[in-house]
């Protein structure tokens, strides 16, 4: 048995201002809830190297810059769902929206562009987040409506040298959060303890108890 996880003091670091709640705006993704109105649903959070944090709002298609200060500012709105967003380290936005697939943006772009192919977006069930190995290939979940009954979920790569879209794992549940692992720490997978170093990038999937590991192929 693990312990207790201790106790943490938080506090709120910045809150969506109410000049920029779209109360009556009822989005495609707000309709689909079934919930009534909903003034926003942030996603995302990705830092500069300046402090400046960056968001989305999957409800409304908006991504928000606020400055180390806690004040929100509008910095795009257009027609898509945002949802995961990274920063490159080229000082792009990529943003993993559910509709249109993996966009780029500068931050200070009137609006993202679509970074794949109409064939390949159109081949994606709903991406959902995403991150960068330290070689530069991008990792994405393709979440969609997979869920434990409907395990069509997807983990995916997007080679820095290639245009096309690579499935790694397949069969997944609901695939959401995606991040690097810790290869100074031992990992959770499944109830075991891994070894470090033994994988590369760790995953939820909705409804499981536990993350699981992936080690990339290496060719």
């Amino acid at each position: 048995m693990y312990a207790a996880p201790p106790d943490l003091a938080t506090e709120i670091h910045a809150a969506l201002p109410p000049s920029l709640h779209l109360v009556r705006s009822m989005s495609p993704w707000v309709k689909a809830r079934g919930a009534g109105p909903l003034h926003s649903f942030l996603e995302g959070p990705a830092f500069d190297r300046d402090g400046t944090l960056y968001c989305t709002d999957l409800a409304h298609g908006r991504i928000f810059r606020v400055d180390p200060a806690g004040r929100f500012a509008l910095a795009c709105r257009y027609d898509g769902e945002p949802n995961g967003l990274k920063l490159h380290r080229d000082g792009r936005l990529y943003i993993a929206d559910r509709r249109h697939g993996i966009m780029t943006m500068f931050p200070r772009d009137s609006r993202p562009r679509a970074l794949l192919a109409p064939d390949e977006a159109r081949g994606l069930q709903g991406v959902n987040d995403l991150l960068f190995a330290a070689n530069g290939d991008l990792y994405f979940t393709d979440q969609g409506d997979s869920a434990l009954n409907r395990p069509t979920g997807r983990l995916c790569r997007l080679r820095r040298d290639a245009g096309h879209v690579e499935t790694l794992v397949d069969g997944l549940a609901g695939p959401n959060g995606l991040g690097p692992v810790n290869t100074t720490q031992p990992i959770c997978n499944q109830g075991e303890i891994d070894e470090p170093g033994k994988h590369d990038v760790e995953f939820v999937e909705a409804g499981e108890d536990s993350a699981e590991a992936f080690e990339s192929p290496k060719q």
